[in-house]
């Protein structure tokens, strides 16, 4: 992640949902490995989920208007075009 300038923040999501760990951390944008997971909910409380394409979901439907990403470069690009607006 350091290598595409993004901050190294990881935080494992077993302990709690998602939702709940992004509230309380105020996390605005979440690269997600479930696709599906939550992220209508995610929404609601402020945090944008990205969809991690893996090679064990990428077949799966993802939610209307989301934009998925397969790298970490691809990630760090999203992530300068919606700073820009």
């Amino acid at each position: 992640m350091s290598r595409h300038a993004l901050p190294r923040r990881l935080i494992h999501t077993s302990s709690a949902p998602k939702t709940a760990i992004c509230n309380a951390l105020g996390v605005d944008l979440l690269l997600n490995d479930n696709i599906n997971e939550d992220s209508a909910t995610l929404f609601e409380v402020g945090t944008l989920s990205v969809p991690y394409k893996l090679s064990c979901n990428r077949e799966r439907a993802r939610p209307t208007g989301l934009r998925a990403v397969s790298s970490w470069s691809t990630f760090a690009g999203l992530i300068t075009e919606l700073e820009r607006g």
